[in-house]
């Protein structure tokens, strides 16, 4: 039969837009984790308890099981006890303490700008680590070393929970770590093609007189068109444009459309939501993404489509 195998390392990129509310639901789950690595050390010590016995009992044969677990806890890796949360900015200061709960309510984060997010729990040979950082994709990574299987299901449940009820959508996902893709040759395209469609004077003229040439092809010629027609040719043929017409250049109205649209577009596509731990200085920051995403994945594309499709229904 086939084993399952846990991983004991999770990465999903960002943005992870976390407010004060996500946090406090991070904070009560890794207080659960903490209780079930708590749970699991019990259970290395006394199997670590059992195999030493034997060799403990030769030097004391009167011992007991509570002194061979105060000689085992002394001894590495079972001395190892921590639980650290930090909270760094980008100039390097750091609040620290031992939980997501006690951060908040530390009375520092008013005026702090956090940028990252640290959380340690090491307790004899298991460990756990978690780490959301506003660098480089602004990834939320977590790292577990656990032998037993329950615990390691029990610790991903927990934790996998409040990944899905939090984490960034595909959609976002791609636009922030895709845009510069797509913003940067936008821009290009914004600033170069307007300049070369760009019709001159003599251009629109030539546009004019065909039209009224059109027209009297429409009309047909006859005895009082002729020389109408005969004046247009010689115009078109020559390229004439007249003295006193406007030799100012304009912008046809579909490519002004056009780069319109495409403004927009560069827009929306530049101002790219970023992973956020939204507290203190940064809790204005996280409301505004918030709001920012469901404008640009929500509001905008049902502009756009309810009355296309309302008109087909109808």
């Amino acid at each position: 039969m086939g084993q399952l195998i846990i991983p004991n390392e999770i990465s999903i990129k960002g943005p992870w837009i976390l407010e004060s509310s996500q946090l406090e639901e991070l904070g009560e789950a890794l207080n659960e984790i903490n209780d079930k690595i708590d749970e699991a050390y019990e259970i290395e010590l006394d199997r670590q308890i059992e195999e030493e016995l034997p060799s403990l009992a030769k030097w004391n044969e009167k011992i007991t099981k509570d002194e061979a677990r105060i000689e085992v806890e002394k001894r590495y890796p079972f001395r190892k006890r921590e639980r650290e949360t930090t909270l760094t900015s980008k100039d390097g200061k750091r609040i620290k303490d031992s939980s997501v709960i006690n951060i908040l309510k530390d009375k520092n984060v008013i005026d702090f700008k956090p940028s990252s997010l640290q959380v340690e729990i090491e307790k004899g040979p298991i460990s756990f680590k978690l780490e959301v950082s506003s660098k480089f994709d602004g990834e939320l990574q977590t790292r577990m070393s656990i032998r037993d299987d329950k615990y390691s299901n029990e610790i991903n449940y927990i934790l996998n929970k409040w990944i899905r009820k939090n984490k960034p959508n595909s959609i976002v996902q791609f636009w922030s770590s895709t845009y510069q893709y797509f913003v940067f040759p936008l821009f290009f395209m914004l600033l170069f093609v307007p300049l070369m469609l760009v019709k001159s004077g003599k251009n629109n003229y030539q546009d004019k007189l065909k039209v009224e040439g059109i027209e009297i092809l429409k009309n047909e010629i006859d005895d009082s068109n002729r020389n109408k027609a005969i004046e247009l040719i010689l115009k078109l043929e020559t390229d004439y444009v007249p003295v006193d017409y406007s030799n100012k250049g304009n912008m046809d109205s579909t490519i002004y459309k056009i780069w319109l649209y495409g403004f927009i577009c560069l827009v929306l596509l530049a101002i790219r939501p970023k992973t956020v731990i939204g507290i203190g200085k940064k809790s204005r920051l996280a409301w505004f993404y918030k709001k920012w995403i469901y404008i640009v994945t929500v509001f905008i594309p049902l502009t756009i489509l309810l009355p296309i499709i309302k008109a087909k229904i109808l």
